[in-house]
């Protein structure tokens, strides 16, 4: 089947599931799911502590989502995605710890948010989470492709992370816009100070996704062109499709 007709199928696929809370994508296998109802989060989120919440998409952003998710899906192997991701949950809000979230994961599952596109759920800001949150995923169960201790060692000497993603929501220290000042240090954002497998996801969603102004951030800072290349090289012991010829590709598609 050519990639049009695939994409007509899977279109067609979709927009006569749209009534439905749960969808099965029809090449991936996995599920993606509207509901909030049953046991969506892993049963330690809903303790006190970590008090989970969310509260469904609204039904006109069910279709956008769709085409969205699977925009993203078709940027890896289909083995790849079908060995690590099970479903992917999309809701108009989350919240955890008392804050609100874009996105996250859980073993094979990620969590988004889509608040519609006047409330800044563009469609780039979407796939970027898809990808951040399966990068999570693919960070874990490849982690011994990952070496750590080489990836600290890229960064300025003096240079700790925070203490993780929660901690910088709570402070107001996530902004995710390129800033010179940490770009100049070897970081594409904000958030990214906060622990090293964030920095790692703000690589991964511009790589597969790419903002506006990102292949200058690592044509012109030494440290961000050196953690680009270690993360492709990453993905590319995964997957050796995953090359740097493959992700210039995506940049010029934008």
């Amino acid at each position: 089947m050519n990639k049009i007709l695939y994409l007509l199928v899977v279109s067609f696929s979709f927009t006569n599931l749209l009534s439905q809370d749960t969808v099965q994508h029809p090449t991936y296998g996995l599920n993606i799911i509207f509901s909030n109802k049953g046991q969506i989060f892993p049963k330690d989120w809903t303790n006190e502590k970590i008090n989970g919440k969310a509260i469904p998409i609204q039904n006109i952003e069910k279709k956008r989502s769709l085409k969205i998710i699977n925009k993203a899906l078709l940027k890896y192997p289909k083995q790849l995605i079908e060995e690590n991701l099970s479903s992917i949950f999309v809701f108009g809000y989350l919240e955890f710890f008392g804050q609100p979230y874009g996105g996250t994961n859980s073993n094979h599952n990620i969590y988004i948010t889509n608040k519609g596109n006047l409330k800044g759920s563009s469609e780039q800001y979407i796939e970027q989470l898809i990808h951040a949150e399966f990068s999570s995923i693919l960070f874990r169960n490849f982690k011994h492709l990952f070496d750590k201790k080489e990836w600290r060692k890229l960064n300025p000497i003096d240079f700790s992370y925070g203490k993780g993603g929660v901690e910088a929501i709570r402070k107001g220290k996530a902004n995710e816009r390129f800033n010179t000042s940490i770009n100049r240090k070897g970081f594409i954002n904000q958030y990214a100070t906060s622990s090293l497998e964030n920095d790692f996801n703000s690589f991964a969603k511009n790589l597969f996704s790419p903002k506006n102004g990102f292949e200058e951030l690592y044509t012109n800072y030494n440290i961000i062109k050196s953690k680009r290349a270690f993360v492709i090289d990453f993905y590319n012991k995964i997957d050796e499709s995953f090359n740097e010829r493959y992700f210039r590709k995506l940049e010029f598609k934008k």
